[in-house]
Protein backbone atom coordinates (compact mmCIF):
# COMPACT_ATOMS: atom_id res chain seq x y z
CA UNK A 1 0.00 0.00 0.00
CA UNK A 2 1.30 3.43 -0.98
CA UNK A 3 1.51 5.94 1.86
CA UNK A 4 1.85 9.61 1.05
CA UNK A 5 2.94 11.11 4.35
CA UNK A 6 4.82 14.12 3.02
CA UNK A 7 4.69 16.42 0.02
CA UNK A 8 8.23 15.36 -0.88
CA UNK A 9 7.15 11.70 -1.07
CA UNK A 10 4.17 12.60 -3.24
CA UNK A 11 6.31 14.66 -5.63
CA UNK A 12 8.86 11.80 -5.92
CA UNK A 13 6.12 9.30 -6.83
CA UNK A 14 4.62 11.64 -9.41
CA UNK A 15 8.03 12.53 -10.87
CA UNK A 16 8.91 8.84 -11.11
CA UNK A 17 5.96 8.09 -13.39
CA UNK A 18 6.80 6.60 -16.80
CA UNK A 19 4.19 5.14 -19.15
CA UNK A 20 4.62 2.12 -21.42
CA UNK A 21 4.81 4.56 -24.35
CA UNK A 22 7.74 6.36 -22.72
CA UNK A 23 6.01 9.46 -21.34
CA UNK A 24 7.99 10.86 -18.42
CA UNK A 25 6.44 13.17 -15.85
CA UNK A 26 8.13 16.14 -14.21
CA UNK A 27 6.76 17.36 -10.89
CA UNK A 28 7.54 20.10 -8.44
CA UNK A 29 5.81 21.42 -5.37
CA UNK A 30 4.56 24.97 -5.49
CA UNK A 31 4.16 26.13 -1.91
CA UNK A 32 1.87 28.91 -0.81
CA UNK A 33 -0.96 28.39 -3.28
CA UNK A 34 -1.77 30.64 -6.18
CA UNK A 35 -1.34 34.38 -6.06
CA UNK A 36 -4.55 36.37 -6.01
CA UNK A 37 -5.80 36.64 -9.57
CA UNK A 38 -3.34 34.07 -10.95
CA UNK A 39 -5.10 31.76 -13.36
CA UNK A 40 -4.79 29.89 -16.62
CA UNK A 41 -6.42 31.84 -19.44
CA UNK A 42 -9.57 30.53 -21.09
CA UNK A 43 -7.64 30.31 -24.38
CA UNK A 44 -4.97 28.05 -22.87
CA UNK A 45 -7.65 25.86 -21.26
CA UNK A 46 -9.45 25.53 -24.63
CA UNK A 47 -6.22 24.31 -26.28
CA UNK A 48 -5.84 21.46 -23.78
CA UNK A 49 -7.34 18.12 -24.68
CA UNK A 50 -8.96 17.28 -21.34
CA UNK A 51 -11.58 14.54 -21.12
CA UNK A 52 -13.27 14.58 -17.70
CA UNK A 53 -14.13 11.29 -16.01
CA UNK A 54 -17.59 10.48 -14.64
CA UNK A 55 -16.43 10.38 -11.01
CA UNK A 56 -15.19 13.71 -9.63
CA UNK A 57 -14.43 15.23 -13.07
CA UNK A 58 -12.68 18.30 -11.60
CA UNK A 59 -9.95 15.99 -10.24
CA UNK A 60 -10.13 12.98 -12.59
CA UNK A 61 -9.50 13.56 -16.26
CA UNK A 62 -7.45 12.32 -19.18
CA UNK A 63 -5.08 14.74 -20.87
CA UNK A 64 -4.36 13.70 -24.47
CA UNK A 65 -1.59 14.95 -26.77
CA UNK A 66 -2.38 17.75 -29.16
CA UNK A 67 -2.76 16.72 -32.79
Amino acid sequence: MLTLRTFATMVRYIAGTVTAAGLRVNARLKRGGNETGERVSDEVMRRLHLRPHAVCPAWNYTLSPRT
